[in-house]
């Protein structure tokens, strides 16, 4: 039994495709620092400014949740885009012994 789950993820490990995950993790760092960049630049954490004056809503409070911790979906869409790969092998399986990717 361990054998041949070993076997399916030595299998799988072999069809990854590199280009992908390098171009994905190049799009899910790039925006995660730019993100980054834009908090310091606007005066960290602290320091930044309102947006919409009176309402306590700043850039940080923008800016984290969608573009720093967004980065990973973000990257995904734009590397599927680049890659041409679509909405094609998208979907999840559920087996009694693992999650499966068709």
């Amino acid at each position: 039994m361990i054998e041949t789950v070993l076997d399916q993820s030595v299998s799988a490990a072999k069809r990854v495709d590199t280009r992908r995950v390098l171009i994905f993790i190049a799009f899910a760092f790039g925006i995660a620092w730019l993100a980054g960049l834009a908090v310091y630049l606007t005066g960290g954490l602290t320091n930044s400014r309102e947006l919409i004056p009176g309402t306590g809503i700043t850039a940080v409070a923008l800016l984290l949740p969608v573009a720093y911790m967004g980065a990973p979906a973000i990257a995904h869409v734009l590397t599927r885009l680049v890659t041409k790969e679509g909405c094609k092998v998208i979907a999840l399986t559920l087996s009694s012994s693992s999650v499966q990717i068709r």
